[in-house]
């Protein structure tokens, strides 16, 4: 049911930009920018593209700023970011995303997001924290891409999912479970899928485990996983985390999503776990925190979520 393609047809020596069609890198002045086509492969089980699809642009664009900032002999990550959803993307839309670094505070940075789409205007703003760190990277991130960004003619919007609004969400994510439902394309571009979710008591929610296998695709200038990919899994965890919460016919959309990055998996094809739990289940918005663990257990990063209901 995926849109283009599966993790398992990424092509051999592919990079994060190519697979997530991220491309025309233009430097102006202060502002760095990015486009990307949102295909229907970044569509989730609902057929919709929320804010886990715009996760790797983010990040991918937030840092180059302070990258260009820095001495080009050293390289620099994201530590946190900080992202909003203001509007929607529809599938096949093109947005573009602009970086522009707010301050430099010795080897470390503060930029400022804004995500727009083609259709819509403005739908995602946010600001990262970036680091100088002493590895020389194996490539530059910036030059070695402003190749276009795929083509709008791609077809295969036909095969992207519709939403069954006639069960309740921890039905539909139980489902998903099972394999009795698709999980939706970004899903299966991210090698991942649901093999827990499961009651709190005492209704307080219920907790979802969320796994991806790792690939060399996903891997950033140090050859570990891109910042992108991790923000991307962690955001698609919480994504169904809230799904879980809702009643039948009820929608939701993930507004606001915060990461720290504590440590990059390898990507060489073990598996990393995101564990999601609700801090706070309302009526119109659920709030929840992730955890991030390799399978030995190191701490990987660190989120907390906010969905919002309709």
């Amino acid at each position: 049911m995926t849109d283009l393609f599966e993790a398992s047809d990424v092509v051999v020596g592919a990079r994060p930009s190519d697979v997530f069609g991220v491309g025309n890198v233009v430097e102006h002045a202060d502002v760095i920018s990015a486009e990307q086509w949102m295909s229907g492969r970044f569509a989730d089980h609902r057929g919709r593209i929320d804010l886990p699809a715009l996760a790797f642009l983010f990040d991918h664009v937030c840092g180059m700023p302070f990258y260009r900032a820095v001495s080009p002999e050293a390289a620099s990550l994201q530590a946190r970011l900080s992202v909003s959803m203001c509007g929607e993307v529809a599938v096949g839309d093109r947005v573009v995303g602009q970086a522009r670094l707010r301050k430099r505070e010795g080897d470390r940075g503060t930029s400022s997001v804004e995500i727009s789409a083609q259709q819509s205007g403005l739908c995602c703003i946010g600001t990262a924290r970036s680091v100088r760190v002493g590895r020389a990277a194996q490539f530059d991130p910036i030059s070695t891409e402003s190749v276009d960004v795929l083509s709008t003619n791609e077809t295969g919007f036909d095969r992207v999912p519709t939403p069954d609004s006639g069960l309740a969400g921890i039905d539909v994510v139980t489902q998903i479970a099972r394999g009795d439902r698709a999980a939706g394309p970004i899903v299966e571009l991210l090698d991942a899928r649901v093999v827990d979710c499961s009651g709190l008591g005492d209704r307080r929610g219920y907790s979802v485990r969320f796994v991806s296998t790792t690939a060399e695709w996903m891997g950033n200038t140090f050859g570990t996983m891109h910042g992108g990919l991790i923000a991307t899994i962690a955001a698609q965890a919480c994504s169904l985390a809230a799904q879980a919460h809702t009643a039948p016919g009820q929608e939701y959309r993930l507004d606001d999503f915060n990461i720290g990055f504590f440590r990059s998996p390898e990507v060489n094809g073990s598996d990393i776990n995101v564990d999601v739990t609700p801090v706070k289940v309302g009526r119109r918005i659920v709030s929840l925190e992730a955890t991030m663990t390799a399978d030995d257990g190191t701490l990987l990063s660190r989120a907390t979520a906010d969905a919002s209901y309709s």
